[in-house]
């Protein structure tokens, strides 16, 4: 799954280059990365909550790789949120506000990844109290 999002994401990187230097400007480089990173996102996203306990792709933080639990209620949290940041990263491109500005697309990548390790953080120490 992720090798096909990671050769997509270079295959169209590649394209929009090609055309950009045949002198083909589908659209400017500052919406094309805002498409591509949302429809990363978005992808990414829907699968976090099937993901299983690992050390190369998640919310690996401490906590999360030390109790299965944790690791389960983080991804099913995490991925409406990257859900969400996806579409709203998409629709900034179209926006007049987020348009020169990258200030939309940092905003949402650090609540994509904020809130999730705040989350686990917080059921981690629930889970401990339990114990």
């Amino acid at each position: 799954m992720i090798q096909v999002l990671v050769a997509l994401i270079l295959g169209g990187t590649f394209t929009h280059l090609l055309l950009y230097n045949l002198g083909i400007k589908p659209v400017g480089a500052e919406v094309f990365a805002k498409l591509l990173l949302g429809l990363a996102w978005l992808v990414i996203g829907n699968y976090l909550p099937q993901l299983r306990s690992n050390y190369f792709l998640g919310i690996r933080t401490p906590w999360t790789l030390a109790h299965p639990e944790v690791w389960r209620k983080t991804h099913r949290i995490s991925g409406p949120i990257w859900v969400i940041a996806g579409g709203l990263m998409i629709l900034s491109a179209f926006l007049p506000f987020g348009r020169g500005s990258s200030w939309p697309m940092l905003i949402l990548l650090l609540i994509s990844a904020i809130i999730p390790v705040g989350y686990s953080y917080l059921v981690y120490r629930k889970v401990e109290e339990s114990r």
